[in-house]
């Protein structure tokens, strides 16, 4: 039988050898980028691996320190704030106190001196007053409060300035009275 293929022979051969370059230069590419991408990732393991040996170091170096020597400063600051709120918790609200102690005042007295005793859980307030009627007066309007379980009147004297008179040409009285907190 006669060959009825219209493609000659010679054509055949150039278009098998075009697909076989064809072929190789794909595979080349390929091949190229194979090479490529390997290179890309020993580079990035490289640059990963001495950043964790950088970061195991700096870890190393910081636990060390925090093992050897902060640890005691850590302890001390924690105790030390530990010790702080409870002193916070167990300190007064001394503007509440004082904010009670002024509606309290009698005309003509006056606070000189305030001290609080978390032991007793006391005030001491250090008065003044133009005579012994108001000092009466303000020790009764403490006894009247519910603010405070316990008034007790202390020492009374009369105080002198440099020209021997108070407030207004008057002689101050001064006296103790110590408060206990309910």
């Amino acid at each position: 039988m006669a060959d009825i293929n219209l493609v000659s022979e010679s054509v055949r051969r150039d278009s098998s050898s075009s697909r076989m370059n064809t072929g190789i230069i794909v595979l080349f590419v390929v091949f190229v980028l194979v090479l490529a991408l390997y290179g890309a990732l020993l580079f990035l393991n490289k640059t990963t691996d001495s950043q964790i040996a950088s970061n195991k170091q700096q870890f190393d170096s910081e636990y060390s320190g925090l093992v050897q020597g902060n640890a005691k400063a850590v302890i001390d600051f924690q105790n030390r704030l530990d010790f702080t709120s409870k002193s916070i918790i167990q300190s007064r609200n001394v503007k509440g106190d004082l904010e009670t102690i002024e509606k309290l005042m009698v005309p003509g007295a006056f606070l000189n001196e305030y001290k609080y005793d978390n032991t007793g859980k006391t005030l001491t307030l250090n008065c003044a007053g133009d005579s012994y009627n108001t000092v009466a007066k303000q020790i009764l309007s403490f006894k009247k409060s519910t603010y405070f379980s316990d008034v007790s009147g202390g020492q009374t004297s009369n105080s002198t300035s440099g020209t021997g008179e108070g407030i207004n040409g008057q002689t101050m009285i001064t006296f103790v009275v110590t408060l206990t907190l309910k």
